[in-house]
């Protein structure tokens, strides 16, 4: 299944700052991928982070507690430096949390969330 880049709460594309769940949701992905030393981030989930907070200027709902807005700064910070190369495939070795269910070499793997 193939699904549409876009917020399925509201319809379409929420940019950061125009719908606080996705606000809260982006920041808390950021957080536990941060947690694990982004060790499970995909290309494509390192393309999707940063293209959400492309405009920090944004009022992204994050910055209303600046202590975990600047945590928030820092783990992008540290996303934007890790090099490509570094990013989990399953192709290279990526450790399945279910070893009894069978992966296709294309599918993406994203967090759990607990």
């Amino acid at each position: 299944m193939r699904l549409e880049p876009k917020n399925y709460d509201v319809g379409v594309v929420t940019p950061a700052g125009t719908y606080l769940l996705d606000d809260e949701t982006q920041a808390y992905w950021l957080r536990l991928l941060a947690s694990n030393h982004f060790s499970t981030m995909t290309p494509s989930i390192r393309a999707e982070l940063p293209g959400y907070y492309k405009n920090l200027d944004a009022p992204i709902a994050t910055k209303r507690d600046t202590n975990k807005w600047g945590q928030l700064v820092m783990q992008l910070q540290e996303l934007k430096a890790i090099a490509p190369m570094q990013t989990a495939t399953y192709e290279h070795g990526l450790q399945l949390c279910c070893p009894a269910v069978q992966y296709r070499q294309s599918e993406t793997m994203l967090p759990l969330v607990p």
